[in-house]
């Protein structure tokens, strides 16, 4: 993404992404369900419901075909591996939907 003229910041956990958070507000976020500590469905609904964040589109990745219960905490979901056209195409139509 950041050949792609993005600026990309990386957490290695659910919580490390909380606390990046708190100092910095991203257009976009991508997470993968599978972290240590919290899970990625779980840090999507989190921030869900922190009115600071709820403009922030979400983007879940996840390696398994999973059915998750409840109302999805994002707007997007990917399947890995991720073809690079699908990643712009998503991030692409997320951000418009800010500018509009």
């Amino acid at each position: 993404m950041r050949a792609e003229g993005y600026r990309v910041e990386i957490a290695d956990s659910g919580e490390e992404g909380l606390n990046a958070l708190d100092k910095m507000r991203p257009d976009l976020i991508i997470t993968d369900s599978l972290m240590p500590g919290m899970n990625g469905v779980e840090f999507c609904r989190l921030l869900r419901r922190d009115p600071r964040f709820l403009a922030i589109p979400l983007i879940l990745a996840s390696t398994e075909h999973e059915t998750f219960s409840g109302a999805p905490a994002w707007d997007e979901a990917w399947d890995k591996p991720v073809a690079i056209e699908t990643m712009r195409a998503s991030i692409s139509r997320l951000l418009q939907g800010l500018n509009d």
